[in-house]
Order: structure tokens, then sequence, then C-alpha cells
């Protein structure tokens, strides 16, 4: 296969994360996500994240149901803790 022939120069692709953007999650829905995602993570709400943009908490609610928001930052805050435990272990 071509692709084991080349398997020494071609670059290494890292892993897709969860809280990277989705197949099928466009622009505008992805910087809403990444909106959310910068709240601390004690005070994020969908609900901020519409009113941050001007946008209806509805608006906002499809947005993050439809891309899973809650679940991908969990996933997210769980990796950047897991990362900072490996640095002060």
């Amino acid at each position: 296969m071509i692709s084991e022939l080349f398997a020494d120069e071609l670059p290494a692709i890292p892993p897709r994360q969860p809280w990277d953007m989705l197949v099928g999650e466009d622009g505008w829905s992805y910087s809403l996500f990444l909106k959310y995602l910068q709240l601390p993570p004690g005070q994020r709400s969908v609900a901020r994240v519409a009113q941050m943009v001007g946008r209806t908490k509805r608006n906002a609610e499809y947005f993050s149901s439809r891309h899973r928001w809650v679940q991908r930052a969990r996933l997210f805050d769980e990796h950047i803790l897991s990362k900072e435990l490996k640095e002060n272990a």
C-alpha cells in the first residue's frame, strides 16, 4: 500500500479531540461552543452564551444540544485536570 511506503515521511496527524470542531458543525456554532468552553466550569451556561452574542436562549440551546456542549466541555475539563496533575506529580 502506498501509505505504508511513505509512512516515515508523512507528518503525524494528532488525534481529534471532542472539543475540536465536529464534522457537520459550522464555524458559527463552533464559535458559540468556544465561548461556552472559555467560561469557568462552575459558571458555564447556555443562557450566558446567548446573552454574550445577543441571541435567544432557545437559539443557543439548539446548538448546545445538537453539538453536545456539556459533554464536550466536561471532557475538556477532565483533560486539563489530567494534564495539570501529571505536571505537578
